[in-house]
C-alpha cells in the first residue's frame, strides 16, 4: 500500500495568524531593606563557665573598647548592657563581657548556653537574648506571621 505525497500545511498569509495575548503577570516588588546605618548588628555567642561572652567584632560596632565601663540589667527577660562611666562592669582586654552570676541565674544561662547578641549602635546598647526570651519572641512572631500554620 502506497501513500501519496504529504502536502505541507502553511498559513496563507500573516494576517490570518492568530495573535496570542500576553498573559504574563508582573512580579511583585520586594520591600527595600532598611539603610545599613540603622540596622542592628547581630551575633550568636556561648556563655563560658565564668559568665564571659566574647565577640570583639560586635563590640567594635558599638565602639566599645577594652576598659569601657558598662551597666547590666534585666528588662522583660532580656539582658541590657549600656555604657556608663560609673558602672562596675568593664570590657576586658580581649573584648570579653562578663555577666554577673545573679543575672545568669535569673535568665537561666548555664555554661555553654548560646545567646543572641544584638548591638544597636544608634542606641549605644547591647541586648542579650537568652534562649527562653528568644523562644517566646519567635513563637509570638511565628503565630502572628504564620497564624499557627507551620507550613
Amino acid at each position: 500500500m502506497s501513500i501519496g505525497p504529504i502536502t505541507p500545511v502553511i498559513p496563507s498569509s500573516p494576517s490570518r495568524v492568530q495573535q496570542i495575548p500576553n498573559r504574563r503577570t508582573k512580579l511583585p516588588l520586594a520591600a527595600l531593606a532598611p539603610a545599613a546605618g540603622s540596622a542592628p548588628v547581630c551575633s550568636v555567642a556561648s556563655v563560658d563557665c565564668n559568665g564571659r561572652i566574647l565577640d570583639s567584632a560586635l563590640l567594635e560596632s558599638l565602639e566599645w573598647l577594652p576598659g569601657l565601663r558598662f551597666d547590666v540589667r534585666v528588662s522583660a527577660g532580656l539582658i541590657l548592657l549600656t555604657a556608663a562611666e560609673d558602672a562596675e562592669h568593664v570590657v576586658r582586654r580581649r573584648g570579653e563581657l562578663r555577666l554577673p552570676a545573679t543575672i545568669r541565674h535569673w535568665c537561666g544561662l548555664t555554661t555553654g548556653c548560646r545567646v543572641l547578641l544584638v548591638a544597636e549602635p544608634e542606641s549605644e546598647r547591647l541586648v542579650i537574648h537568652p534562649p527562653a526570651a528568644l523562644g517566646a519572641m519567635l513563637r509570638g512572631f511565628h503565630q502572628e506571621k504564620l497564624g499557627g500554620d507551620a507550613t
